[in-house]
C-alpha cells in the first residue's frame, strides 16, 4: 500500500494526527502516535459497517421546560465498503472465549484489539459490538515504562 496509502485510510477513519513526513512503513503496525478518541472512532466506523460518524460526547441537551437543543449529529459517511468492514471484524473477533481472561469476556462476540507501545509506556485495549465501541487506555501518569505489569494477552 505504501505510507501514503496507509494515512489517507486512517484519515477517511477520523484519524487526523497523522501529520508528520517521517514515517517508515511501520506505521502500518501502528507506529505513530495517535490519541484514544481516533482510534475508538475509527473502530467505531468499522463497528458500523463502513460509515463514519464524527465521535461525540453529549448524547442529548435539554433546556428547562424539556425541549431538545442536541445539535444534529454529522451524517453518516460510508469511508469503507461493508463487505471490507464486516471482514476486518470478523477477523479481530473473539471466537474463543477460553482465550481471554475471565474479565473480559462478554456474552456475546467482541471485536477488539490490543497494542503496547515498544516502550511500554502505553497499553490500549479498544473492542466493539454492533452497538458500542470502547477505548481503553492504561498508562502511569508520569510516562514512566510499564513493562510487566499491564500487557494485555496478544499485546
Amino acid at each position: 500500500m505504501g505510507i501514503d496509502a496507509v494515512k489517507e485510510m486512517a484519515k477517511r477513519l477520523g484519524i487526523t494526527s497523522l501529520t508528520r513526513d517521517d514515517y517508515g512503513l511501520a506505521l502500518a503496525l501502528g507506529a505513530g502516535e495517535v490519541s484514544l478518541l481516533e482510534m475508538t472512532g475509527a473502530y467505531q466506523t468499522l463497528a458500523n459497517v463502513g460509515q463514519r460518524v464524527q465521535p461525540h460526547a453529549i448524547a442529548q441537551i435539554l433546556d428547562a421546560a424539556g425541549n431538545d437543543l442536541t445539535p444534529p449529529l454529522a451524517r453518516q459517511e460510508q469511508v469503507v465498503r461493508q463487505e471490507h468492514a464486516y471482514l476486518i471484524t470478523n477477523i479481530l473477533r473473539q471466537n474463543d472465549p477460553q482465550a481471554l481472561p475471565q474479565t473480559m469476556t462478554l456474552s456475546r462476540p467482541v471485536a477488539f484489539k490490543t497494542g503496547t507501545t515498544n516502550d511500554f509506556r502505553d497499553n490500549l485495549v479498544i473492542g466493539c459490538t454492533p452497538d458500542l465501541v470502547v477505548g481503553v487506555w492504561l498508562g502511569n501518569a508520569d510516562n514512566s515504562s510499564m513493562k510487566g505489569t499491564t500487557e494485555f494477552p496478544g499485546s
